[in-house]
């Protein structure tokens, strides 16, 4: 049975204060730039980050359809064969959890708009984020936060200078069975606070080394802070991953959330699951054949871990057996199973957004041979103690091609036909590749609403950009697009956040010419958590009229300078 998870992906919001621009359709520098034969028909599925719409778009970049919701995206979107939509939405009121990529509210949607199902994960003491996984039995499998006081976190070994002022933040993973219509029952759980490990305090709970059981979590492992520059720390402001201080200068929000887990995906042919650990630099495997009693132990499940790790990857320093020199993964988006009968099966793609990475960073998408893993096997380790494989089989991005680079966000997804589609998520971009890494599809989406700007208790607002301080009107900028410089196992190219590159004029204070690439700073409103490309056979498009909406809806749109 194939799993619908990487079929369907998933969308995070943020929030933005700008000036309101007017309506105006979407612009010709922005929407389909390559679409060659080679690429996989289909439809593609997004929900911009900031607009309370999700759109379904055919090869050609047109709407063919839409569903319009009351909130905005809390995180994930996906589309069941039934034709249903599963979304998850953002109420933006939860008193305790605020550290970017909050969710609270997850639903279903008929295709013709209707609310079907609802239910809130949402109080002071809990809140769904980030992602959600549909499984095949119709349960919904999700991420969470959960606080630990701050006193109970520092008996247990957790460095004050890493926790900040608030209590700590674990994540776990809980799968419900829905009740119709509203609400659902939680039938399974795993918590990562049930398998930490510290060595601050002898003697003191969950005393121990890491390095010798690398399933278990260092309560202090999450690796060296983010290095941001003052561009991008006002990008995760106006996103709502970090808030200003009383001086005005950013701080660090989420020092609570101590793993900002941002990915879960399940393989029902393993019964496993898989989650992408931001700050900690990994992706995780846990066991969910466990009972919920034996996902808190170390024993039972096919595997006889319980719920300890059974694999991780990503910085070998996390679990005490590498340095920094064996890293592979820089604070990176969305790791998911690869399903049953796709080129790459089994595996796991990653997209490795590159923040940290030595020198100028670049991203990448990278795909981890884990077809062999199964019950029974022991992991591999290297002469190190690190466990295998220690590099990907495939690799889209290189050093070489720095312009290719998010640094949050984004995604990738295989298709049948053995491309990849990739969403560089901060631009808006979502291109198709082939395994040689040639791009046969691109899109640079316009969508984007301004109404989103500046909800309720997200911070002070952005600062406007120069147009708009001289009364100018607000509109996307064309990017320098050029072909794919080689290097690494497979070449990459794109962009964001924008660069200077040699040829570049230097960036001035004004705007630039239309021809030219924004500046970094700001926020691009057509940004993107993820995108879906979902087969043109697919049961939900049986018997719909799938042509461009006669009346195609306006975009509001801000420049992303």
């Amino acid at each position: 049975m194939m799993s619908f998870t990487s079929l369907f992906l998933a969308v995070v919001p943020f929030t933005l204060w700008q000036e309101p621009a007017p309506d105006v359709a979407p612009k010709p520098e922005r929407g389909v730039q390559i679409h060659k034969e080679s690429a996989y028909a289909g439809y593609t599925l997004i929900c911009p980050l900031m607009d309370k719409r999700t759109f379904l778009l055919d090869m050609d970049g047109e709407v063919v359809h839409m569903w319009e919701h009351e909130l905005p995206p809390g995180n994930s979107v996906y589309l069941m064969p039934n034709g249903n939509l599963f979304r998850a939405a953002r109420p933006q009121n939860n008193p305790t959890f605020k550290g970017g990529g909050e969710g609270g509210i997850l639903q279903e949607w008929s295709w013709d708009g209707d609310l079907l199902w609802s239910m809130d994960w949402n109080d002071e003491e809990k809140l769904m984020h980030h992602d959600f996984s549909i499984m095949p039995n119709g349960n919904l499998l999700f991420i969470e936060w959960n606080e630990i006081d701050r006193e109970i976190a520092l008996a247990h070994g957790k460095d004050p200078e890493l926790l900040g002022e608030g209590g700590l933040w674990p994540d776990s993973i809980v799968e419900i069975e829905r009740i119709l219509p509203k609400g659902g029952e939680e039938v399974w759980r795993w918590n990562t606070w049930d398998h930490i490990v510290q060595d601050r305090i002898e003697g003191g709970p969950a005393y121990g080394e890491v390095w010798e059981d690398p399933g278990r979590v260092d309560v202090n492992g999450e690796g060296e802070k983010e290095n941001l520059t003052e561009e991008e720390r006002e990008r995760l402001i106006a996103l709502g991953y970090l808030s200003p201080d009383q001086d005005g200068r950013p701080q660090v929000r989420g020092s609570s959330d101590w793993m900002h887990s941002n990915g879960v995906d399940y393989d029902p042919v393993r019964d496993l699951i898989v989650i992408s650990v931001r700050r900690f630099n990994e992706f995780w495997v846990i066991d969910h054949s466990t009972t919920t009693e034996e996902a808190a132990t170390a024993q039972g499940g096919n595997f006889g871990r319980g719920g300890r790790l059974l694999y991780r990857y990503g910085h070998p320093q996390a679990y005490g057996r590498g340095g920094l020199e064996h890293r592979q993964l820089f604070f990176q988006h969305d790791s998911q199973f690869i399903d049953p009968g796709l080129p790459g099966e089994g595996n796991i793609l990653v997209y490795n957004n590159g923040q940290g990475r030595p020198g100028e960073p670049w991203s990448s998408v990278d795909e981890i041979d884990f077809s062999g893993f199964s019950a029974g096997g022991e992991v591999a380790l290297d002469a190190n103690g690190h466990m295998l494989p220690n590099e990907p089989v495939w690799r889209y991005g290189s050093a070489d091609n720095t312009e290719f680079y998010s640094s949050f966000i984004s995604g990738a997804q295989r298709l049948a036909n053995g491309n990849t589609l990739i969403c560089e998520g901060a631009d808006g971009r979502v291109f198709e590749v082939t395994r040689e890494g040639e791009i046969v599809w691109e899109y640079l989406s316009p969508w984007g609403d301004s109404d989103l700007i500046n909800p309720p208790g997200q911070g002070k607002p952005a600062l406007k950009t120069d147009a708009q301080k001289a009364g100018g009107a607000d509109r996307p900028r064309a990017r320098d697009r050029r072909p794919p410089r080689g290097g690494g196992l497979s070449p990459g190219r794109g962009g964001d956040p924008p660069r200077d590159r040699p040829d570049d004029p230097p960036r001035g204070d004004g705007d630039r010419d239309s021809d030219q690439r924004p500046r970094r700073s700001g926020i691009p409103p057509w940004s993107l958590f993820r995108a879906t490309r979902i087969a043109g056979d697919f049961p939900a498009f049986r018997g719909k009229n799938l042509q461009p909406l006669t009346d195609q809806p306006k975009v509001k749109v801000l420049r992303a300078d």
